[in-house]
């Protein structure tokens, strides 16, 4: 397991953008490993979201350990410093939420002949034309002929 941070390469080098980002950057106190940083940034979908996981992991680590008394006055509180990673992390995830842009389906010709086009995709439940009745009103060219149960005989001819 490797720990490398450059600010040189901070430009470009996104593992060490989300060093400087959550604070991990000394060298005599090392959080996470490479590796671990790497990982979180693949399972995520934004920067942020690799972030906030990176703040998690540390939160995990700083859980496992014990609080401690040293005499009367000293006193060191691994769950207190839990409990700020995990702030960090929200604050991050929250950013993480608000960078995803929406997905607008439908928005081009090309994305509906590609939806048309997919056999894997179910039928909708409703339709544009379904409240349509052919024997009450016209109904347009772009509605199906209706295949059957109505009889057309049955209407009256004169009004009531």
């Amino acid at each position: 397991m490797t720990w490398t941070y450059s600010l040189t390469d901070l430009a470009t080098n996104e593992k060490d953008q989300v060093r400087l980002e959550i604070g991990d950057t000394d060298i005599n106190n090392q959080l996470l490993q490479d590796e671990e940083i790497n990982q979180a940034l693949l399972v995520e979908s934004n920067f942020w979201g690799g972030c906030a996981r990176c703040c998690e992991m540390i939160s995990k680590l700083f859980l496992r350990k014990a609080d401690v008394r040293l005499g009367r006055v000293m006193m060191v509180t691994y769950t207190k410093m839990a409990e700020q990673w995990l702030d960090m992390a929200k604050s991050l995830r929250k950013k993480a939420l608000g960078t995803v842009p929406p997905y607008i389906g439908g928005a081009y010709v090309s994305d509906k002949l590609t939806l048309a086009a997919d056999p894997n995709i179910v039928a909708p439940q409703f339709t544009k034309d379904m409240m349509q009745n052919p024997w009450a009103a016209p109904y347009t060219t772009d509605s199906v002929p209706p295949v059957g149960g109505g009889n057309q005989e049955f209407l009256p001819d004169t009004e009531i």
